[in-house]
């Protein structure tokens, strides 16, 4: 066989399969750790092949250098090499395919771990927004308990000083009390009324009077005023004459102070809201009263809760 035809065939078999196992570093470098064990066994094996062709062709060229060696053993040798190098390349094709793969997998998971990036980083801008939005609402929360508070004494205050202009009437004529954030003045019978009459005693007068000068230096305070009967007598009747007794309330006030009266709501209860039992004398005479409810200014915490 024609020598340089020998070496043309060897360097077109090496020359494919080296072409044939040409794969780009830079894909080999962007795979995980766990990848690049396959891509160290391809390596390998093509230096191995390498190796095992390079030897072949000493081989081959100590032989062709012998006279002794005769043209069977040539062609011997040519068919192992042939042989060899058919192996080789069935074995990179193999690592080939499981690099293909590989890849393939890792392109999976690295898409897989870009989504969990961008899932994580929406529930971070989420889980920001939320801590935000609870910080203002702490705000806001502490701005009402600072409100409330605040509404609170002068509930409080508002108290006192009703107490304190009225401290020359004793208990039983009347009483001052502090509820659901409101001031309740309960004026009873005996110091403003006779039975069944809408016309205040003078003592009456002055305690009123009293009140009116509290409420006249404290504008921002609402004014309830309603009247109490027992359940002596008609509906019709007790409605009227605890209008009439409210109402009564209400002129005492416009003539001694400058209170705007559009602060002040009347109403007439009649029977239907006592504190007592009607069914005693004791129970009924608590029930014929004058109630004058104040309550502070709580619009802003209203524009709060709403």
């Amino acid at each position: 066989m024609n020598t340089k035809f020998l070496k043309l065939l060897i360097g077109l078999i090496i020359l494919s399969v080296f072409t044939s196992c040409v794969v780009s570093k830079k894909k080999y470098t962007s795979l995980k750790d766990a990848k690049l064990k396959q891509r160290d066994s391809l390596i390998f094996i093509q230096d191995s092949l390498v190796g095992v062709v390079m030897n072949n062709i000493s081989d081959f060229n100590f032989f062709m250098n012998q006279s002794q060696l005769d043209e069977k053993n040539k062609v011997d040798i040519i068919d192992s090499m042939v042989y060899e190098i058919s192996k080789m390349s069935s074995n990179t094709a193999e690592l080939q395919q499981s690099l293909r793969n590989a890849i393939t997998e890792y392109e999976q998971e690295k898409k897989k771990m870009n989504q969990m990036v961008s899932d994580m980083e929406l529930k971070t801008a989420e889980t920001e927004t939320l801590r935000k939005e609870l910080e203002m609402k702490d705000a806001e929360l502490l701005s009402l308990q600072d409100m409330v508070e605040k509404n609170r004494k002068e509930t409080e205050n508002l108290k006192d000083l009703i107490s304190k202009a009225l401290k020359s009437f004793d208990a039983s004529e009347l009483t001052v009390y502090q509820k659901n954030g409101k001031v309740y003045v309960s004026l009873e019978e005996k110091l403003l009324f006779k039975t069944g009459s809408a016309k205040i005693d003078p003592k009456g007068v002055d305690a009123i009077i009293q009140i009116a000068k509290v409420l006249e230096k404290n504008p921002d305070i609402s004014i309830v005023i309603e009247g109490h009967t027992d359940n002596v007598g008609s509906s019709e009747l007790n409605w009227k004459l605890s209008t009439e007794r409210s109402l009564a309330v209400v002129k005492i006030i416009e003539d001694n102070s400058k209170i705007d009266l559009s602060r002040i709501t009347v109403a007439g209860r009649g029977m239907y809201s006592p504190i007592s039992d009607n069914n005693s004398d004791e129970g009924k005479k608590k029930n014929r009263r004058i109630e004058i409810i104040l309550t502070p200014n709580l619009e802003t915490l209203y524009k709060i809760f709403e």
